[in-house]
C-alpha cells in the first residue's frame, strides 16, 4: 500500500497555498482543507506509530546480535520515509487506519466537488478533483536530497564549522559555529533528525541570502525548548549571526502550541516554506505557521551558538 509520504504531505502543502487562490475564503476551501488536515492527522500519527514499530524490530535485533537483519530494516525505515511504502509485514492495525482514511477523504472531497458541479462551477471541481488525485496517488512526489547522512556531507556544504564524529554531525566548543549549504532555494521542506544537549542552543536557519558575503541574514527554528534561551523551537526568529540583532518574527498566523524537545532522544523538526508562508513540525506533529516577507530566496543552514547538538540526517525538498 502507498501512503501519503512526508513527500505528499509537501505536496499538500502547495495545493493548499494554490487552491486558496481558486477558492479564496469560500466554504469550500474550508471544506477542503479541514478534510486535507484530517487525513494529514492520520497519516502522521500512523507514520510515528510505524517508526516506533521499526525501533522495536531494531531493539530486538541488537539483543540477538543480528546486524544483516538490522541493514533491512534500516533499509526498510528509509524507504518509507522517502517514498510512504508500507512494508508488507507492517501491522495490519496501521494499514486499516490509513485505508480508512482514504476512504473518508475521498467520501469529504466527493461532497464538495458534487456541490461545486451544481452550482456550474465547473473550474474549482476540476480542480479539486485533480487535487484528491494527487494526494491519493502521490502524483508529482518530491526528490529528497541528503545534506548530510551517513556520516557524509554534500560536496556544496560550505562555511562548515561542523564536524563529524561517530557519524553524527556536531559542533563542540562553547562559542558560534555555522553550516551552510550553499544552493539558493525558495520552496521547500526541509528535515533535520537531531539531539540537542538540555544546556544547548542551536537552530535550523534558511533563506541566507549570501553566507560568503554576509553570514548575518536569514531565518531562524531554534532546536531545544529551554525558554530561557533565544533558539527556543516554539519561536521563529530573524537570523542574525551572534545574535546582536536577533528579533521575534511576531506575524504568526497560527499561535504555536509547545513542542517539548527531550535532550535524550532523537527528534525530527521539519520547515516548509512557500513563497512568504512557513511551517514547523516538530516529530510529526504541526506546532505553527508563520509569514515573513524580508527573505524571498536563500540556502539552508546550521547555528549552534552553545552547548552540543548532534545531527544524524539533513535533507530537503524542493517545492514548485
Amino acid at each position: 500500500m502507498l501512503l501519503a509520504s512526508p513527500r505528499v504531505i509537501a505536496l499538500v502543502a502547495v495545493i493548499c497555498a494554490l487552491t486558496s487562490s481558486i477558492f479564496a475564503d469560500d466554504e469550500s476551501f474550508g471544506k477542503l482543507r479541514e478534510a486535507r488536515l484530517k487525513y494529514e492527522k492520520t497519516y502522521n500519527e500512523v507514520s510515528a506509530s510505524i517508526e516506533k514499530w521499526f525501533d522495536g524490530l531494531e531493539d530486538r535485533a541488537r539483543q540477538r546480535g543480528d546486524r544483516q537483519a538490522i541493514l533491512v530494516l534500516n533499509t526498510g525505515r528509509q524507504s518509507l520515509r522517502k517514498t510512504g511504502i508500507i512494508p508488507a509485514d507492517a501491522p495490519a492495525p496501521l494499514v486499516k487506519k490509513m485505508d480508512t482514511a482514504a476512504s473518508r477523504l475521498k467520501k469529504d472531497y466527493g461532497i464538495v466537488i458534487a456541490d461545486l458541479t451544481r452550482q456550474r462551477l465547473d473550474g474549482p471541481a476540476n480542480a479539486a478533483s485533480r487535487e484528491l488525485a494527487a494526494i491519493l496517488s502521490g502524483a508529482n512526489r518530491l526528490d529528497w536530497h541528503s545534506i548530510f547522512s551517513g556520516g557524509k556531507l554534500d560536496p556544496e556544504v560550505s562555511v562548515a564549522d561542523f564536524i563529524v564524529v561517530d557519524g553524527l554531525l556536531s559542533a563542540p566548543g562553547d562559542h558560534d559555529k555555522l553550516l551552510f549549504y550553499m544552493k539558493p532555494m525558495k520552496n521547500f521542506r526541509a528535515r533535520l533528525r537531531y539531539r540537542i544537549d538540555e544546556q544547548a542552543e542551536a537552530a535550523i536557519v534558511f533563506r541566507c541570502p549570501n553566507p560568503r558575503v554576509s553570514r548575518e541574514v536569514g531565518y531562524s527554528v531554534g532546536l531545544g525548548s529551554n525558554k530561557e534561551w533565544i533558539y527556543d523551537i516554539n519561536r521563529s526568529y530573524n537570523f542574525v549571526y551572534m545574535a546582536t540583532a536577533t528579533s521575534l518574527i511576531l506575524d504568526a498566523t497560527l499561535l504555536p502550541t509547545h513542542g517539548v524537545v527531550s535532550t535524550k532522544n532523537f527528534h525530527v523538526l521539519e520547515v516548509i516554506a512557500i513563497d512568504n508562508k512557513f511551517r514547523v513540525i516538530l516529530d510529526s506533529q504541526n506546532l505553527y505557521e508563520f509569514s515573513a516577507n524580508t527573505h524571498p530566496e536563500g540556502v539552508l543552514g546550521l547555528h549552534n551558538r552553545r552547548g552540543r547538538v548532534e545531527i544524524e540526517s539533513f535533507d530537503y525538498a524542493l517545492l514548485p
